[in-house]
């Protein structure tokens, strides 16, 4: 939309499903990788796909491309502006951890976001975008915690989630 050019920064490499040997037709020069820690193995076609829309609401919020002229039709009026993610001109990594059909998140596996946040450490990463809430943790002895703590260690910046339970009033995780 901004007449910029994706490029894989990291190429040849890419990451995951997105690795030459698998084929995956929706990777490319935005998308360079793609994890799935819920459990079916690359062959199947549903490998890595977005179950209930969040992880690709996620990702567009943070790396969305421009797309200029949207327009936002009020009762009373009309709006005409460019919209973007976040970080517009970023590639992007995603890392599946929740199952289920259940909006906005589903059924996410301790073991699953954890490792999802291990191998984001692995493969270098500026920022972790995690939106998935929950319920109260030690962040001294929480999986889950913990592996944030190392990746923040190893140069990882996180933007966490708040908790997402809404839209009711006190519906934030704490």
């Amino acid at each position: 939309g901004d007449g910029y050019n994706h490029t894989n920064p990291r190429a040849p490499q890419f990451y995951g499903a997105c690795a030459p040997l698998t084929g995956l037709p929706f990777c490319n020069d935005k998308l360079i990788g793609i994890w799935d820690f819920t459990g079916p193995e690359v062959t199947d076609p549903t490998y890595g796909s977005d179950t209930n829309g969040h992880g690709s609401h996620t990702a567009s919020t943070a790396a969305g491309n421009t797309l200029p002229g949207a327009v936002l039709d009020a009762p009373t009026l009309d709006l005409q502006r460019d919209i973007s993610g976040v970080a517009p001109h970023a590639n992007i990594i995603m890392y599946k951890a929740c199952v289920g059909a259940t909006a906005p998140v589903g059924e996410c596996v301790d073991s699953a976001t954890t490792a999802s946040i291990n191998q984001a450490a692995l493969d270098g990463v500026d920022v972790v975008n995690f939106s998935i809430g929950g319920g109260p943790a030690d962040p001294w002895t929480d999986n889950l915690a913990l592996a944030m703590l190392n990746a923040r260690a190893a140069g990882v910046f996180i933007a966490a989630s708040a908790g997402n339970d809404g839209p009711g009033a006190g519906t934030v995780g704490v």
